[in-house]
């Protein structure tokens, strides 16, 4: 006979029959097998609403530096995990771990699947005040507003933070403005209170931005290609086609379509502004004038 102990995860919000009702169905599961198994149950009350199943940890950078175009094989207990290696998650991981809005860095890596979906896959997480917090892909552009499925278009960021961001245009800056007043009203208000509240924040900062967009100024620049950024041998950040073969250190993309500020132009470059301390330099080839 085979014996099982099974670790669950289960949110606070949860019922008692729910919770009932998920382990019979899992030892029905089991059960089902032409194998015999002896069943213990411990359960882990943590703060986990996705229903996620977690196998093993490795560290994060075990997993990131085994990438490839295929599936690797993980052993663990005995036991074989075949796992897609070629995900887009993991190369914007492996390119930023933190989240580009609030910065909680991604520390944990769990191999993971679904009760009803079998495939395992590695999640990353950040902790947080000893809370997991799931790490996404986010669309710079949304894919509701047209966004494509395409590196220069994905940006880490933690599931707090795209939740608040949803399908909206919202500038880092305005996100980063409406998670500091999410993290302020969150203990004061009630869930409904807060929904409200957030989406009025949201209108008024699309009405801020797009206020700013009318005035801004006729002389700014627009990449006409996806561009990758790198860091030089002083620190200086610059860009070059997504495509093109560089050894400097790779630590950001800008999508094409993005506007930019420039500050000077000097031999075959132009330096503009990113942030409100920040530069970068693009090659003139790649940026045209707004029409």
């Amino acid at each position: 006979m085979n014996k099982v102990s099974l670790k669950f995860n289960f949110n606070t919000d949860l019922t008692k029959e729910s919770i009932e009702s998920y382990i019979r169905k899992t030892e029905k599961r089991l059960l089902s097998s032409n194998k015999l198994y002896e069943l213990s149950f411990k359960l882990d009350i943590e703060e986990l609403d996705t229903g996620r199943i977690k196998v093993f940890e490795l560290p994060v950078h075990e997993v990131l530096d085994n990438l490839s175009s295929g599936k690797k094989v993980f052993r663990f207990r005995d036991k074989e995990y075949l796992v897609k290696m070629n995900s887009q998650r993991y190369f914007m991981f492996k390119e930023n771990l933190c989240c580009v809005c609030c910065g909680l860095k991604g520390s944990r890596m769990f191999l993971e699947y679904h009760p009803y979906d079998m495939t395992p896959h590695f999640n990353l997480y950040g902790v947080d005040n000893g809370e997991l917090i799931l790490m996404t892909k986010d669309h710079i552009l949304a894919k509701a507003l047209g966004g494509e499925d395409r590196h220069s278009n994905y940006q880490t960021m933690c599931s707090v933070c795209n939740g608040l961001k949803g399908h909206t245009s919202l500038t880092l800056d305005s996100l980063k403005t409406l998670r500091r007043v999410f993290d302020e009203s969150k203990f004061k208000m009630s869930k409904k209170q807060i929904h409200y509240f957030l989406e009025e924040c949201k209108s008024q900062l699309k009405k801020k931005e797009k206020k700013s967009r009318t005035k801004a100024d006729k002389n700014c620049m627009v990449l006409n290609c996806d561009v990758a950024c790198f860091l030089d041998d002083k620190g200086g950040i610059y860009g070059r086609h997504i495509y093109e073969k560089v050894s400097d250190k790779r630590v950001g993309c800008m999508k094409k379509g993005t506007f930019l500020d420039p500050i000077l132009e000097y031999r075959g470059e132009v330096i503009c502004s990113i942030g409100h301390k920040d530069s970068i330099r693009i090659l003139k080839r790649n940026l045209s004038s707004v029409q």
